[in-house]
């Protein structure tokens, strides 16, 4: 769980400095944007789909948990397959 958490985490912490730089200057396509992230990632986690999981990163991805940083889509689908709890 808490790997699952840190996760979230670190995908909030994607979004949320572009959207707090500017607070006045939200649009609405991007708040729709931000949610269905949200959503995917949820989705992803609870279904226990990884290729739905993994569609939220790019090839070039870098996902730092626990102080261990996986880089590229191959580490960190690794990472969702054999160590994050929900899958």
């Amino acid at each position: 769980m808490i790997r699952y958490l840190s996760a979230l985490a670190t995908l909030a912490a994607l979004w949320v400095p572009s959207v707090a730089a500017a607070p006045n200057e939200e649009s609405p396509a991007d708040l729709f944007a931000l949610h269905n992230v949200e959503i995917v990632f949820h989705q992803a986690a609870s279904t226990k789909d990884l290729s739905l999981m993994m569609s939220l990163f790019a090839d070039d991805a870098t996902l730092t948990v626990g102080g261990k940083a996986y880089t590229g889509k191959d580490q960190v689908r690794s990472y969702f397959a054999t160590v994050a709890a929900p899958f």
